[in-house]
């Protein structure tokens, strides 16, 4: 399904570190930053990162051995399981009425059979709209054709 927007949220960073004390990928840190467009910015033309508005880190560690997880948002703990298991998936609400999902595989694509074009081992949807799929920073105020 595509859709044009206006671009409102927007990619920052990204990153998918392995973090293990002794076998470095037994333990996963993900991060991913993103923004809110200032709508008043877009509005009166500008563009890049003079729209840039409210930013948001999450950052999630998986421990592939315990099966512990732990997702952190704007510094706050939102999720902690302890599940061993290939995959998992949260979603949770920011208070400005945005939901946000997590999916996260343990294997990458090169061991799926059947992966999927655009799959990710790792992604983070906002409103069901992938990471990836979001305007960089320096594209806001263009008008962008993305995918949900």
């Amino acid at each position: 399904m595509s859709q044009r927007i206006r671009s409102n949220p927007y990619q920052v960073d990204q990153s998918a570190t392995g973090v293990g004390k002794v076998v470095t990928a037994s333990k996963i840190k993900i991060r991913f930053s993103f923004g809110f467009a200032n709508e008043g910015a877009l509005e009166s033309g500008m563009k890049g990162v003079n729209c840039r508005g409210h930013e948001h880190v999450v950052t999630i560690f998986w421990s592939l051995t315990s099966g512990k997880i732990i997702i952190d948002c704007d510094g706050r703990e939102i999720h902690f399981s302890c599940q061993k298991t290939g995959k998992f998936k949260h979603s949770w609400s920011l208070k400005v009425n945005h939901t946000i999902e997590v999916i996260a595989h343990a294997a990458p694509a090169s061991t799926k059979i059947d992966a999927r074009p655009g799959w990710r081992q790792y992604d983070l949807t906002i409103n069901g709209i992938s990471y990836f799929s979001l305007p960089k920073i320096f594209e806001l105020g263009n008008i962008k054709e993305i995918t949900s």
